[in-house]
């Protein structure tokens, strides 16, 4: 007895017409991923290009796009095609996993900034080789608009934070901080009806003051003297087991347009400036509505920052309501050489657009 497929086949006309529509979208597509992720390389360094700024930051998704592009032209025999993605390909396979590697801090560099901050290269050596040197540092972009402030203190009181640094923080939750978020007191804080408040929230801590975490000096201020809006950053000093160490909380104004991407970079360079002669370590958190791969980060590298995302991979950040994949890293942590980040996770985002960042941080060890 012959068993024929009895299941229902498309005509011939039709099938060439799908096969035919999907070598043209793979193609196609295939070749535009291509060309962003060139003209986004190109866009650098800082403000080359808007257009190709904002498509540096990419870099998942053209991975992910050009890999299905590329599967489905192998499939349908179009290797030539296949291999013109190639270097695009490996180009974004290489910004992307090398995010998973670590960068070692220059031993020279941890070395003089030990001397300045008042003890020597062997001090930090030994205690950077104690558990107990963890600081646990929270930064969230809370949302200007975000109505869940319970769900937000929720979030400060749950990370078990030394030190939280908040942006978009307006009134309406401000007024909370004080009586429901236990804990927790207020170091330093400018609440705007804008999206660009910014609060220092310190951790009471419950141990012997030698080996507390101290803050002294902390204040809201403005960044750029030449900005309209007088947009404010936060700045403490830590007394942190026996050292001092800087903190600047940033975010910084988003890139909607031209003029406002000339105005973050203004942003950032301001804060690269007032970096560049630090006579201790320093800490910088926040929202730098750039990532790793776009323009401006690099401002603050180039003052001798490490970025403290390297070697936990791509921590994307926003939206928060997308998928891991389908989001982009504009929130980061950056160190001083004489700090390592020994931990580094993603938060609830508590009804915000951004993720929290939650890091630990330690003396590093040589």
């Amino acid at each position: 007895m012959n068993l024929t497929d009895s299941r229902p086949k498309l005509p011939s006309r039709l099938r060439s017409i799908l096969h035919l529509l999907a070598r043209v979208v793979a193609t196609a597509g295939g070749i535009g991923l291509s060309t962003a992720s060139v003209l986004s390389v190109q866009a650098l360094p800082s403000g080359r290009s808007y257009v190709g700024g904002l498509a540096s930051h990419f870099r998942v998704q053209y991975l992910i796009g050009l890999l299905v592009c590329g599967l489905v032209l192998v499939a349908m025999r179009r290797r030539g095609a296949a291999a013109i993605l190639a270097p695009a390909l490996a180009l974004n396979a290489f910004l992307v996993f090398s995010r998973f590697v670590p960068v070692a801090a220059d031993p020279s560099a941890v070395s003089v900034i030990a001397e300045t901050s008042g003890g020597d290269a062997g001090e930090a050596i030994v205690e950077a080789s104690t558990d107990n040197l963890l600081l646990r540092l929270l930064w969230f972009n809370v949302l200007g608009a975000n109505p869940n402030h319970d769900a937000i203190l929720r979030v400060v009181s749950d990370s078990g934070a030394d030190l939280v640094v908040l942006g978009e923080v307006r009134p309406g939750l401000a007024e909370r901080f004080q009586d429901v978020l236990p804990g927790y007191r207020v170091a330093a804080i400018e609440a705007r009806d804008d999206n660009f408040g910014m609060a220092l929230l310190v951790a009471d801590q419950g141990v012997e003051p030698e080996s507390a975490i101290q803050v002294h000096g902390a204040r809201a201020f403005v960044l750029r003297t030449d900005d309209a809006k007088a947009h404010p950053a936060i700045e403490a000093t830590l007394e942190w087991n026996g050292r001092e160490v800087g903190l600047l909380g940033l975010h910084v104004v988003p890139p909607t347009s031209a003029a406002n991407a000339r105005a973050r970079a203004a942003d950032i360079q301001a804060a690269a400036d007032r970096l560049r002669d630090r006579q201790r370590p320093y800490i910088v958190a926040g929202d730098l509505n750039t990532s790793f791969w776009g323009p401006d980060f690099d401002r603050l590298l180039g003052v001798g920052l490490v970025d403290g995302g390297r070697g936990f991979g791509v921590l994307a950040t926003w939206p928060a309501l997308l998928p891991p994949a389908f989001r982009i890293p504009l929130d980061h942590v950056l160190v001083d050489p004489a700090l390592q980040v020994r931990s580094l996770r993603l938060g609830d985002a508590a009804g915000s657009d951004h993720r929290p960042v939650m890091a630990g941080l330690s003396w590093r060890t040589p």
